[in-house]
Formats: structure tokens, C-alpha cells, sequence
């Protein structure tokens, strides 16, 4: 090669650009008072154009947003997991109990109306009697009023588990204006039965008529008559309540289906149901039927 070639190759050589600088790849560098400068930031302290700004900042925007909805999902994802969690101990609970054999004993007499001189459970034979296995469980119960009007209340009875988890289950029924009632008894009378009531339903328990001791057959079977007859009571007096929460008509033609022995067992309580019938066409907007 000539000497001509050779200094022509050399500043060629010479005249090669600077190698790029490398990609910065650490977190954008902090400002003068210490604080971590942000992407736009940075980008804008070092010549970024409006439209590179504006495209770091909906990226940002779009970033910002996943993260939220991430956490979200991440915060609903563990509610939903420590509820599960909380079910299952609830229901474990319940089946402990249950296994504990609870028995409800009606101990107390009836002193009034159709059923006069047959015993049934009253609220307080109800929770002494479950409380202990509650307890021991980790289960309570509590009671709300969820309807106090004039001639309707409507109580319902929460279990509930000590992992969070508790579950209710409601009844109502008409203010009990038996014979020789104020309008307070009437309505105490309500709510004890209605709680003794809600009571058994949430944890599926049933009275029993105590041991007769060995006195015969003969007691045991009037003991059995008695529990079906209090069974039958039980049946229509709730048939009757929901259908006078349905209104007059229902109310009436269910009336109208009962035979002589079952309209005896109701006929005190068929007048408050009626005033409880006649107070949801009311509430309903209906017109007297």
C-alpha cells in the first residue's frame, strides 16, 4: 500500500465517533434535598421533549393503576380466604355442639288458652340449656329486633362463632294479647317466644317432655298425645303468622281450610293475626279484602 493510502486509513481511524454511552439502567438519581427523583422527572431534567414527557406520564398513569388494582385483587383475594376460613370454623363449631346433645326440657305450664295445663320450654330452659355447649365451643347468641310495629314483631337470633363468622335466622308472629295481658305482658310474651323460638330454629334444637321415672305406659302415652297436640299448636301457629304477613286474603283462606279442632287451637291467636294481616295490606297498599 502506498504512503498516500496508509494516511488516508489512519484518519479514517481517527476520525471513528465515541462509542455510545450505556443505557442507564439504576433508579433515576435523587435531588438536592435527598428525594428520589421520578422517571418524569429525570427524563424532563434531561431534555425529554413534551411528547416523551406526556408518554412517561400516562405510562406512569397506566403503572400507578395496575398497582391498585393489584392490591385490590391482593386485599379481596385474602378477605375472601379468611372468610372461607372463618365458615368452616363456624361449621365445625355447630357440628361440635350438635354433638354434644343438648336436650331442651319442657318444664313449664301453660296457664292460658287452648293448650291450658300442657307444659312447654320457655326461653330461659332454652339458654340455660344450651349455653354451656356454646360456650365451650366458641359459639354465642345474640337476638335483634328487626320489627316492632303495633301488632307485629319480628326478632331474629345470630350465632355466632369467635373466628368471625355467625349466622341468623328470623321469625315473627303478632303481639299475644291472651286473657288477663296489658299491652307490655303482650308484647314481653312476643319476644320471649319469638326468641325461644329463633333460638331453636339457629341451632336446630327441639324440646322433649322430661322423664316420667318409670311410672308406665300408660304416662308416656298422654305425654306423647300432649307433645303431638303442642307439635300440632306449633305448626299452626306458624302457618297462620305467615300467612297474615301475606296479608287478609291468605290469611283468611287458610282460615277457611282448618277443621273445628284445629280453628279451637287457634282461635285466640287468629285475632292477632288478623290485626297483623290487616297492618301488611296496609303496609302494602292493599285495600281491605
Amino acid at each position: 500500500m502506498t504512503e498516500h493510502g496508509t494516511q488516508a486509513l489512519e484518519l479514517v481511524e481517527r476520525e471513528q465517533p465515541a462509542p455510545l454511552p450505556a443505557i442507564q439502567r439504576d433508579a433515576p438519581p435523587a435531588n438536592q434535598s435527598g428525594r428520589q427523583l421520578s422517571v418524569v422527572e429525570y427524563a424532563m431534567q434531561n431534555g425529554a421533549t413534551a411528547a416523551e414527557v406526556k408518554a412517561l406520564v400516562e405510562l406512569q398513569i397506566q403503572m400507578d393503576s395496575h398497582k391498585r388494582e393489584m392490591r385490590r385483587l391482593d386485599d379481596e383475594r385474602e378477605r375472601e380466604q379468611r372468610a372461607e376460613a372463618a365458615r368452616n370454623a363456624y361449621a365445625a363449631a355447630i357440628a361440635a355442639f350438635k354433638a354434644e346433645g343438648v336436650k331442651v326440657i319442657r318444664s313449664k305450664t301453660i296457664t292460658d288458652g287452648p293448650l291450658k295445663g300442657k307444659k312447654h320450654a320457655d326461653v330461659f330452659g332454652v339458654v340455660d340449656a344450651a349455653t354451656e355447649a356454646l360456650s365451650k365451643h366458641g359459639l354465642s347468641a345474640t337476638w335483634e329486633t328487626l320489627q316492632d310495629d303495633k301488632d307485629w314483631i319480628k326478632i331474629a337470633c345470630r350465632i355466632k362463632h369467635v373466628a368471625g363468622h355467625s349466622e341468623a335466622v328470623a321469625f315473627g308472629g303478632p303481639v299475644d294479647t291472651g286473657p288477663g295481658r296489658n299491652a307490655i305482658q303482650a308484647r314481653k310474651s312476643t319476644v320471649s317466644y319469638l326468641n325461644r323460638i329463633t333460638m331453636e330454629l339457629a341451632l336446630g334444637l327441639a324440646e322433649a317432655d322430661a322423664d316420667d321415672d318409670g311410672q308406665g305406659g300408660e304416662t308416656q302415652s298422654a305425654s306423647a298425645g300432649e307433645a303431638r297436640e303442642h307439635n300440632e299448636f306449633g305448626r299452626l301457629q306458624a302457618e297462620g303468622r305467615e300467612k297474615a304477613m301475606e296479608g287478609m286474603k291468605p290469611l283468611t283462606d287458610w282460615w277457611g281450610n282448618l277443621n273445628a279442632k284445629q280453628r279451637s287451637l287457634m282461635n285466640e291467636d287468629f285475632r292477632g293475626m288478623r290485626r297483623a294481616a290487616a297492618h301488611a295490606d296496609k303496609e302494602a297498599g292493599r285495600g281491605n279484602t
